[in-house]
């Protein structure tokens, strides 16, 4: 799970009967406030053929990026979601474009406000079963700009 560095936006995963994972999310108006009822996250968020794990959002709880493993196989890319507002929903998916997913394990750690900065690990198997992890940091002048 996650919550946000204003502390105002939670997020967790649950799993689903079909074995996916779900994010759930919670809001507060105040931190001396308790979060509200945990709901599922809309589409396009939470869609069937996908499970979304490791989210993580901006400090200010208006983006979100997670780690999507789809029904095509098993290394999982970072899509990233934004909102115009902690009241309003995520827009659509934006699978993030190399060099930050590849074929390997993606799974992200922080993104900035602006979401022209993000850290994020690489993980994979070598042929002798060691598992790398690298952790890897990406910039963008704009957030319509291709991650660097």
């Amino acid at each position: 799970g996650a919550i946000a560095a204003n502390g105002l936006a939670a997020a967790i995963t649950r799993e689903t009967p079909t074995g996916n994972s779900e994010l759930w999310l919670a809001r507060r108006a105040t931190l001396t406030e308790p979060f509200g009822f945990v709901e599922r996250a809309p589409d396009p968020v939470n869609v069937h053929d996908r499970s979304i794990l490791h989210p993580a959002f901006s400090p200010d709880g208006r983006t979100l990026v997670a780690t999507c493993l789809g029904p095509d196989g098993p290394s999982g890319d970072i899509f990233l979601f934004h909102r115009d507002g902690l009241d309003l929903p995520f827009d659509h998916a934006r699978r993030l474009q190399p060099p930050v997913n590849s074929s390997h394990w993606e799974m992200p750690y922080v993104i900035s406000d602006d979401r022209c900065f993000l850290i994020a690990s690489r993980q994979w198997v070598t042929a002798d079963q060691r598992v790398i992890r690298e952790v890897r940091h990406y910039s963008r002048a704009t957030a319509f700009q291709v991650f660097e």
